[in-house]
């Protein structure tokens, strides 16, 4: 029989770590830690191909980012029955992790739309698999940002890599709808969520403010600058959607 142990265990963050180990009284074992795994950079924009050789095991792949870019991360079974499964980590720790978002087209790939990275510096994927082993590609890529205007109507579809940007002015009040798009059998099958992030990196969002699987964020923007509207869906389903920014109200909060 081989040895207990864990394989390919990404730790979340910088600290201290303690290993506990439950054994028969009268017991000797050995314990040894060790960086078993050499990460393999990939840059953004780029495609590679990976394999999982063994269960419970991981690879780990590296990028350079920025404070505030955005990615798309896909990791796709290629062969064998492996279930892929994503996270990734920044110099501050684990960002975002993923098993089955799919694509919408084989929901057991996993992919991370919209990563916006919160440092500058070297990120972390760590590959594996939440059952079985096999062959996959993983890809990072530029997520697409435009720009949207206040009264402009634009379309789009989850998931994809959609950004949209507009320049806001602290102490305004504005009003994001995201709206799901009729299908041709008469449902909606979006249920959208709307994400707002701030010049300063938080984000408020929206599920179930609008009409039957609509968002509707209404906020006042604290700062001046640039905002980034994330359209997102709440229970990683597919669907298009028409998305516009409306300003009812520009006021100077006291």
């Amino acid at each position: 029989n081989s040895a207990p142990g864990i394989r390919g265990q990404a730790l979340d963050s910088a600290g201290l770590y303690r290993v506990i180990v439950n054994t028969a009284p009268t017991t000797q074992y050995d314990l040894r830690l060790a960086s078993a795994i050499t990460p393999t950079e990939i840059a953004i924009g780029k495609t590679a191909v990976g394999e999982i050789r063994e269960a419970d095991s991981s690879d780990l792949w590296t990028f350079t980012g920025t404070h505030n870019q955005f990615v798309n991360v896909t990791m796709r079974q290629t062969g064998g029955t492996i279930d892929p499964v994503l996270r990734v980590f920044g110099p501050k720790g684990l960002i975002d992790e993923d098993d089955d978002s799919g694509l919408g087209l084989r929901n057991h790939d996993a992919f991370l739309s919209k990563l916006r990275l919160p440092d500058d510096g070297e990120f972390v994927i760590a590959a594996t698999s939440s059952g079985g082993t096999g062959a996959y590609t993983i890809t990072v890529a530029p997520s697409s940002v435009e720009p949207i205007s206040v009264g402009q109507i634009v379309t789009g579809t989850v998931p994809g890599d959609a950004l949209w940007t507009f320049q806001g002015n602290a102490g305004q009040l504005v009003r994001i709808n995201q709206e799901s798009t009729r299908a041709p059998d008469g449902s909606y099958p979006l249920d959208a969520l709307v994400r707002l992030i701030l010049p300063d990196g938080t984000t408020r969002e929206d599920d179930q403010s609008g009409v039957d699987n609509d968002a509707m964020l209404v906020t006042v923007l604290p700062l001046d600058g640039t905002y980034t509207v994330v359209p997102n869906s709440y229970e990683n389903n597919d669907g298009d959607y028409r998305l516009t920014i409306v300003s009812p109200v520009t006021q100077t909060l006291g």
